[in-house]
């Protein structure tokens, strides 16, 4: 499918991330033109917006899990969370042609026609109507279009998603691909949200990067996928993970065994750091968490950039206070297993 028209398209991320997905799609897709971000708590968040690009190109973002091609969106101004919500739907659906152009992208897309659909219904907030109802009116929609089409359980050539998010409907025709196969880390942590990390530092050819507590390497991994720069350097505690690092994150990468609040590098000798700070016992949390901030301080360059995520965010907060070299520049919310974290950006004075 080659670029032309932009077309609307919106991706799931881990819910907190949808924000840094979109950096993300700007960067690597300058074309891609903003439609809105929705999140669902504690599920998912949602970008929307219009790609001009191959669609399987959405399927190389990194801080992404699902695409979408956005058959219908109705937005705050036309939602009312009323039944009169589900009469406009299926009216966009059956009477603008969105939903006909949907398909037959996605029918470009699959270089086939198809003839088995299935509807997945998830609703968030309150309404006068239920997901039944949802259901019922995007069957209203569908049939008249599609009579031909066949309604089944699974394996279906159409997966059609209908969303309300509160004050949004959303439905979207999910686009088959695969995204890039990445194992769940250590504590929960998804790879989208290593791969936000990574893409908040940025990623320069002359990168000297860093990640001092890098465990099994995901970070690292991450950074090596997008281009290694001048210098890729990791290191851990434990002889285990500096193993596994040095596996995952191939040859291109340097992992050393050393403590992390006592670094054997020079001042100022590198450009960008991304790292997670561990969960680590209450008692003497505080020292470790001193130290790890102070040791990445002292090796980051003058205008050099970190960014960290954690789910002590309170002792983050506080022992940063420390540090005046090291200054908060935001951060962002997200899931890491079924806890809250947050992850901080940073620049060094």
């Amino acid at each position: 499918m080659a670029e032309g028209t932009p077309v609307p398209v919106y991706v799931e991320t881990p819910p907190g991330l949808e924000e840094v997905a979109w950096l993300e799609i700007r960067d690597r897709f300058p074309g891609a033109s903003f439609g809105d971000l929705l999140f669902a708590k504690d599920e998912r968040g949602v970008v929307v917006f219009r790609f001009p690009g191959d669609l399987h190109d959405l399927f190389s973002l990194r801080t992404v899990n699902e695409a979408f091609l956005a058959a219908t969106f109705l937005d705050k101004e036309e939602v009312s969370r009323g039944y009169r919500d589900l009469h406009k739907m299926r009216e966009q659906m059956a009477e603008t042609g969105d939903f006909g152009r949907a398909v037959n992208l996605l029918s470009r897309f699959r270089r086939r026609q198809p003839s088995t659909y299935h509807v997945v219904v998830r609703t968030y907030g309150r309404h006068e109507y239920n997901r039944q109802d949802v259901r019922r009116a995007i069957l209203q929609a569908v049939e008249p279009l599609y009579p031909e089409w066949e309604r089944v359980q699974s394996d279906a050539d159409v997966e059609l998603w209908a969303n309300v998010f509160g004050s949004n409907i959303l439905v979207g025709l999910r686009l088959p691909g695969q995204f890039p196969s990445r194992p769940v880390n250590e504590g929960g942590v998804r790879p989208q949200v290593m791969a936000a990390l990574v893409h908040l530092t940025g990623a320069a050819d002359d990168d000297r990067f860093l990640d001092p507590l890098c465990g099994a390497g995901p970070v690292l991994a991450e950074r090596a996928a997008v281009g290694v720069g001048r210098l890729l350097l990791g290191g851990d505690e434990e002889a285990k993970p500096v193993r596994a690092a040095r596996a995952r994150a191939g040859a291109q990468a340097t992992v050393c065994r050393w403590e992390g609040k006592t670094l054997p590098l020079a001042a100022a000798s590198v450009n960008k750091v991304a790292t997670h700070l561990p969960a680590v016992p209450e008692k003497g949390m505080g020292e470790r968490y001193d130290a790890w901030l102070g040791e990445m301080a002292r090796v980051l360059q003058p205008g050099g950039e970190a960014v960290v995520l954690t789910l002590a965010y309170e002792l983050f907060k506080s022992t940063i206070r420390k540090h005046p070299g090291l200054r908060i520049l935001g951060g962002y919310s997200v899931t890491i297993g079924e806890r809250w974290g947050r992850i901080y950006t940073l620049r060094r004075e």
